[in-house]
């Protein structure tokens, strides 16, 4: 077993960190749920329903935006009320509604 074992462990690593970020893909909430949500208390900001993409305040993101680039929104989205000062953190949010908020915005995402 001189360096063999180490192998198998290296293979794993790899296939773990390929692995995982795929299964972070999709979340597992109720779209929706998330865009009844994102109507009530989201679309003062942000625009939302695709047919007015443009209709936010300001430099706030429209949800399809918050779509074509996923990778970096995802995280934010599931930590909206943890960063001051976003309103949401005025509101009663569960982690239950950021994931159904995710789904919707996930429903978005443009085809590639």
């Amino acid at each position: 077993m001189s360096g063999g074992g180490s192998m198998w462990w290296r293979v794993i690593f790899v296939v773990c960190c390929v692995l995982a970020p795929a299964a972070q893909a999709e979340s597992s909430g109720d779209a929706e749920r998330g865009r009844s949500i994102i109507g009530r208390l989201c679309g003062r900001c942000h625009a939302w329903d695709p047919e007015y993409p443009w209709n936010s305040i300001g430099s706030t993101p429209s949800f399809m935006w918050m779509a074509k680039k996923l990778d970096f929104y995802r995280d934010r989205v599931l930590s909206v009320t943890d960063r001051p000062p976003h309103i949401a953190q005025k509101f009663e949010v569960t982690l239950r509604d950021l994931e159904d908020i995710l789904a919707y915005i996930e429903t978005l995402k443009p085809e590639r």
